[in-house]
C-alpha cells in the first residue's frame, strides 16, 4: 500500500521529480495534499493527483495548522523556509525528506539538527547523488581498497554555462540574500560526496579562493538592453540569450529537467515569450541582482592527511542530447568528473557515468560505464525516495533507518560555510576552531 504524503512546495522539484516519482510509482507514494502559493502550480500538481479542493493550501502555514494529514511531508520549499517548513512538520509529527541544503546558515543547520536530536521523528536531507550507480560504485571501490590508502583527491563540478545563467544568475539561487552562497545551494551536493569518500576521515582544515568574474554590468556588450525580449542586437551571437535557451532550443517535453518548467509549465511559444518578457529568466546575464560567485575553488585537509582540491565552476560545456553521446566523445568538462589517487592504484572519472581503474601492480585499466538510470540525478532522486520510503515503513522507533542522517549530512554544510569563510576573510579556517565558534 502507498505511504501516504504531503507537499510543501511546487516548484520543478516538487512537481516533476517528487510528483514524477508518485506517478511512476503509484504503488509506493500517494500524494493527499499541497500547500504553494503559485496559483497555477499549486492547481497543476493538484489536478495530476487528485487532490481534492480542502486539501490544496496557499500557505505551508495553513497545511500546518491541520491536524496531521499523512505519515510524510516533502519539503521542495526554497532555502530560505527549509528550516521554518520542517520545524513545524516535526512538531506536527510527520517524518520529514527535505530539500537540500538544509539552511542558508550554519546557525540554522545546528538548530534543525538540535530538533531532529529532540524529536522522534525521521528527517532526511536530499543528498540523493549517493544513491546514485555512479558514486555508489566509486564509493565502493574507495572502500574495497583496490586503490590502496586514499592519498589525494581532484574533484570538480563543472555547472555548465546555461544552468549557471539560469539557477545562479536570472533563478532562485542568484544572490545570498534570498538563497545561500553558490558553495552550499550548488555543492553541498558535492561536499557530502567528499565527505563520503573519506570514509570517516574528518575535516581539518579548509582554504578557499573564489569571485563573481563574468556576470556583472560592466562585462555588458554596449547597448545590450536589459532583457533577451527588447531586440538585443546580440541575440544571435550569445550564448546565454534567453530566446534561445527557453524558446528556440526547447524540445517538445520539458522533461526531469526542471528549468525550463520554472520559465512556464507551457511549451506554447506565445506564454513563454510572455513569460520572459515578465519574470526574471528573460533578463540580460549582465543586468540581473546575482552576487554569488560564479567560480571558487576549495582546499580541504581531512585526518590521515588525505587532501582534497575542488573547483566549482560556472562555465561548463552544455550535456549532450543523449547519454550516450559522452563515451568516448568528451573528455571533461561536462558535469562532476574526479580523480582519487591512491597507494595502489587510481580512479579516474573524466566524465558522469564513465569510471577508470588503474592498477599499478598490474598495469591495466579497466573501464566501468554506470550508466544513467530512470529520473533526474543520474537516479540519485528516485533512488533517495524509495530508500526514505523503506526507512518510514520500517518504523520511526529506529532512526538509524534513514541512510544519510541529519548529522552526518551537516558536515558538507560545515565544509561549505567554512570555506566561504575563508573565502570571504582569505585565512585558512580550522574545522574545530570554526565550530567552537558557533557554540560560543
Amino acid at each position: 500500500m502507498a505511504t501516504e504524503a504531503v507537499l510543501v512546495g511546487a516548484g520543478s522539484r516538487g512537481v516533476l521529480t517528487y510528483g514524477g516519482f508518485a506517478k511512476r510509482f503509484p504503488q509506493r507514494l500517494k500524494f493527499i495534499a499541497i500547500a504553494d502559493p503559485n496559483d497555477e502550480h499549486r492547481e497543476i500538481f493538484a489536478n495530476e493527483h487528485n487532490i481534492p479542493k480542502d486539501r490544496q493550501f496557499h500557505d505551508w502555514k495553513e497545511l500546518l495548522d491541520k491536524p496531521q494529514l499523512a505519515p510524510v511531508l516533502i519539503n521542495a520549499t526554497t532555502d530560505r523556509l527549509h528550516v521554518p517548513v520542517t520545524e513545524a512538520a516535526l512538531k506536527k509529527g510527520y517524518n520529514v525528506l527535505q530539500e537540500k541544503p538544509i539552511a542558508p546558515t550554519i546557525e540554522d543547520c545546528l538548530h534543525l539538527l538540535e530538533l531532529a536530536d529532540r524529536s522522534d521523528r525521521l528527517i532526511q536531507i536530499c543528498h540523493c547523488l549517493r544513491y546514485t550507480p555512479y558514486y555508489s560504485t566509486a564509493h565502493e571501490i574507495i572502500s574495497s581498497g583496490k586503490i590502496g590508502q586514499t592519498i589525494t583527491i581532484d574533484y570538480q563540478e563543472n555547472v555548465t554555462f546555461d544552468h549557471m545563467a539560469h539557477s545562479f544568475v536570472r533563478g532562485n539561487y542568484r544572490n545570498v540574500a534570498g538563497s545561500s552562497p553558490m558553495i552550499i545551494a550548488k555543492s553541498c551536493h558535492d561536499l557530502d560526496i567528499l565527505v563520503w569518500f573519506a570514509n570517516g576521515r574528518k575535516p581539518i582544515r579548509v582554504s578557499s579562493f573564489g569571485a563573481l568574474t563574468h556576470f556583472k554590468p560592466e562585462n555588458a556588450p554596449a547597448g545590450a538592453p536589459e532583457r533577451c525580449t527588447a531586440g538585443c542586437p546580440y541575440e544571435h551571437q550569445c550564448p546565454y540569450s534567453a530566446i534561445k535557451i527557453y524558446i528556440k532550443e526547447l524540445g517538445p517535453d520539458i522533461g526531469y529537467g526542471g528549468g525550463q518548467w520554472q520559465v512556464s509549465p507551457s511549451t506554447d511559444p506565445k506564454i513563454r515569450w510572455q513569460a520572459l518578457e515578465e519574470g526574471p529568466f528573460g533578463r540580460c546575464v549582465y543586468h540581473c541582482d546575482n552576487d554569488v560567485v560564479d567560480h571558487q575553488v576549495v582546499n580541504i585537509e581531512f585526518e590521515d592527511e588525505l587532501t582534497v582540491a575542488f573547483t566549482m565552476q560556472g562555465f561548463g560545456a552544455a550535456w549532450p542530447k543523449h547519454p550516450s553521446e559522452l563515451y568516448g566523445s568528451i573528455t571533461g568538462g561536462v558535469g562532476r568528473t574526479f580523480t582519487v589517487f591512491g597507494t595502489k592504484g587510481v580512479m579516474h572519472s573524466p566524465v558522469y557515468g564513465h569510471i577508470e581503474l588503474s592498477d599499478f601492480l598490474l598495469k591495466h585499466t579497466e573501464k566501468i560505464h554506470t550508466g544513467f538510470p530512470e529520473g533526474s540525478h543520474g537516479g540519485g532522486d528516485f533512488g533517495l525516495i524509495h530508500s526514505f520510503l523503506d526507512a518510514v515503513e520500517k518504523g520511526t522507533a529506529n532512526k538509524n533507518a534513514v541512510n544519510v542522517s541529519l548529522k552526518e549530512a551537516i558536515t558538507s554544510h560545515i565544509i561549505g560555510f567554512a570555506a566561504e569563510q575563508s573565502r570571504l576573510n582569505g585565512k585558512v579556517v580550522r574545522i574545530d576552531e570554526f565550530i567552537k565558534s558557533l557554540k560560543g
